[in-house]
């Protein structure tokens, strides 16, 4: 999202792409050991936005901060609310 002018002031530039299936179950494992993620669980984050390993730490995170045992469906509808901003937007007007 930055002009090119901006990006020759960067020496090395480094793209992270969303997770793929297999990265999302590994990071679920992680950081919520104990806990069984179904198929229903795992098509649900499938169908939403782009997944980063930042979702699982901010999920985790935020319920330590309370001191909350969260259960798999509020684990996966935080994540899946993470990924909103993420999403693309639609445009508006003509398409050239």
């Amino acid at each position: 999202m930055l002009d090119n002018a901006v990006l020759r002031r960067f020496h090395l530039q480094v793209e992270f792409k969303a997770l793929e299936d297999s990265g999302v179950k590994l990071l679920l494992e992680r950081y919520f050991p104990g806990l069984e993620f179904g198929p229903f669980h795992l098509e649900r984050l499938a169908g939403t936005g782009p997944l980063v390993p930042a979702d699982f730490a901010r999920a985790r995170d935020s319920f330590d901060l309370f001191d909350e045992q969260p259960d798999v469906s509020r684990i996966v509808e935080s994540l899946v609310e993470a990924t909103k901003d993420r999403r693309p937007a639609r445009t508006l007007g003509f398409a050239g």
